[in-house]
């Protein structure tokens, strides 16, 4: 017979997880231990190794080992000194008890031995299309377009991994918009451009309502606004305190964008099946984009060393966020440009002035808690502007010119782009190259197949059409 099927009507029954032999010896029941500890823990489906725990309603959290034994001692504690007094007069007592299960820790609570509780798929609560569901201590703010409800965890519809519950309290109030901190910082390196600012709302917004949907599969990318006159990028204009914005609000994962490659097999090791933006940091400058659009539109494959592959599927994974001095390269076209969403952060703040020297104080980690609810109440006043609305897109400033200027030099992109606005339609390729090189002696040895192509990637990444004649020989290039 096995015991596994045997019916226990009173589950306090199954806290007496021994017996005894012909010797009054206590013998531990594996089956009985299994039963009593799945009232409490269950695996995880998706990793049998990984073990699951209500936390308290609607909360989960992932234990391991050390809980699961602490859960059964627990247990024993709650019996009485003296358990149960045999005929002979010998005792059982609770240390006694004790001593048996402490003696058969790496047997009756080995991995493998807990590799067999019940699973339990794990299903990361998701946003619904038309509300952002943030979960604070105590209780569940769901935000829609136009209303703000707080729902209590026993009364909410769904299951929160304990790592998404935010660590505050939140508090619903009113701000005044020059009085918020981080409303002012956000403000100032949108260049004081309200409708700048909208934008970048409605990114933060994008990033924090977690529903995915596959026609705006991107990546939000934040970057300098400014043109470096040398190789060296701007940087401390205040994009990585937009991220870390993003994860006082949302669990966020991090990639090391100048140390790492996302080709490499265990690119992705960092991030988690939990995780709700990936933030990648300082991606450098032969970053390829190209290597990102399938983990952004389809399967994000996470292989830890020693590991197998964890394949999430593009509805559950989270969604990508970039910060880069650079402009990402690529095969270019409609279908990269359609996966990227930038954002020019503008040069308020520098190597002269910090935040810190603006605020007089630490952003974030000096904050008391009426900051702190100014803080929680622009971030959901970004959410309600992204229902609403949608993506704004923030209109262009010098993204494609530093495009070009990755793919040519700062030197060409000076020559032509003011002649080219000025309206010049006809360039007789030979006579340009002589006059470039008259202007910058340093290129006397580029050849003409080499200016001529920078030329090129100048009009393509304008989206600029053009021809050239005669047809048989292509001396000069009329803008159409």
């Amino acid at each position: 017979m096995t015991h596994e099927y045997i019916e226990i009507k009173n589950p306090d029954d199954l806290k007496i997880f021994w017996r005894y032999d012909d010797n009054g010896k206590i013998i531990l029941e594996r089956w009985k231990i299994k039963r009593l500890l799945e009232q409490e823990f269950k695996t995880n489906e998706n990793n049998r190794s990984e073990l699951l725990r209500e936390k308290r309603k609607n909360i989960l959290t992932i234990a391991d080992r050390t809980e699961v034994i602490s859960f059964i001692l627990s247990i024993v504690e709650s019996f009485p000194p003296i358990i149960k007094k045999f005929p002979n007069g010998k005792e059982l007592t609770k240390e006694d008890l004790e001593e048996e299960v402490l003696k058969g820790l790496n047997s009756y609570f080995s991995n493998d031995f807990l590799s067999t509780l019940k699973s339990q798929k794990l299903q990361l609560f998701k946003d619904p299309i038309d509300k952002c569901c943030l979960p604070f201590l105590g209780k569940v703010v769901v935000t829609t377009m136009d209303t703000i409800e707080e729902i209590e965890y026993k009364n909410f519809e769904s299951t929160f991994w304990d790592k998404q519950i935010i660590k505050k309290e939140y508090c619903k109030i009113e701000y005044k918009e020059n009085d918020a901190v981080f409303y002012k910082f956000c403000y100032k390196i949108c260049n004081n451009d309200t409708k700048r600012l909208s934008s970048l709302m409605t990114l933060l917004g994008y990033l924090m309502h977690t529903y995915k949907d596959p026609s705006k599969a991107f990546a939000v990318i934040f970057t300098d606004q400014e043109i470096s006159d040398n190789d060296e990028a701007q940087g401390g204009v205040g994009k990585s305190i937009l991220g870390r914005a993003l994860s006082y609000v949302r669990r966020v994962s991090y990639f090391d964008g100048r140390n790492q490659r996302v080709k490499d097999i265990n690119a992705f090791s960092g991030f988690e099946r939990y995780t709700e933006i990936y933030l990648m940091e300082d991606m450098n400058k032969n970053f390829n984009f190209d290597s990102m659009i399938q983990v952004i539109t389809g399967i994000l494959p996470l292989k830890k060393l020693w590991e197998n592959v964890d394949n999430i599927s593009f509805k559950e994974s989270g969604k990508f966020c970039m910060t880069c001095n650079y402009i990402p390269t690529g095969s270019g076209g409609y279908s990269e440009e359609r996966r990227q969403e930038y954002f020019e952060v503008g040069n308020y703040f520098g190597k002269n002035k910090t935040p810190l020297s603006e605020f007089g104080h630490r952003l974030f980690d000096e904050w008391d808690d009426e900051e702190w609810n100014k803080f929680y109440a622009f971030m959901i006043e970004c959410v309600q502007l992204y229902l609403r609305h949608g993506i704004i897109s923030a209109k262009k400033i010098n993204v494609v010119a530093k495009q070009i200027i990755q793919r040519t030099n700062l030197d060409f992109y000076n020559y032509f782009h003011p002649r080219f606005t000025e309206g010049q339609k006809v360039w007789d390729k030979e006579s340009e190259l002589k006059n470039f090189v008259k202007l910058y002696p340093d290129y006397r040895r580029i050849s003409a197949r080499q200016f001529t192509s920078w030329i090129f990637q100048y009009l393509r990444l304008n989206n600029i059409d053009y021809t050239q004649e005669p047809a048989d020989l292509r001396k000069r290039i009329i803008i159409l």
